[in-house]
């Protein structure tokens, strides 16, 4: 009976496994070019200083690919938009779906840090001024 249990266990991981694969991988060849069209024109309207929509072609490109560096694109998009909390939620993500050898991810930990650090002074109440 634990027998079957364990390769009951086995066959639901595995499943589970093989679904997320999916969802994390490009359907195909055509995804990941129409994800790379993408990500070049958003990469081009965020130097234009158009971040809304640089926002919208990120955000195509990673559902066609969803790669970490989008999420990094993404991100920035929210801090140029002053959306801190979606900014870091941009970062959290992208810390954890990058691989720990990412060259980026010292610099994606220290804009977090940022980020936490505004949003943290966003909170604090103001005192009023005595004049």
């Amino acid at each position: 009976m634990v027998r079957l249990q364990f390769i009951g266990l086995c066959v639901l991981l595995l499943a589970c496994g093989v679904a997320q694969a999916q969802v994390q991988e490009p359907r195909s060849d055509d995804d990941v070019t129409r994800a790379r069209t993408h990500f070049e024109a958003g990469r081009a309207l965020y130097q234009l200083g158009n971040y809304n929509e640089a926002l919208r072609e990120f955000a195509a490109g990673y559902q066609l690919a969803p790669r970490p560096q989008f999420l990094l694109n993404l991100g920035q998009c929210y801090r140029k938009l002053d959306d801190l909390a979606n900014a870091r939620s941009m970062y959290q993500r992208y810390l954890h779906d990058a691989p720990q050898s990412d060259p980026e991810r010292p610099q994606a930990e220290q804009i977090l840090a940022e980020i936490e650090h505004r949003l943290q002074i966003g909170k604090r109440p103001r005192r009023l001024r005595r004049r």
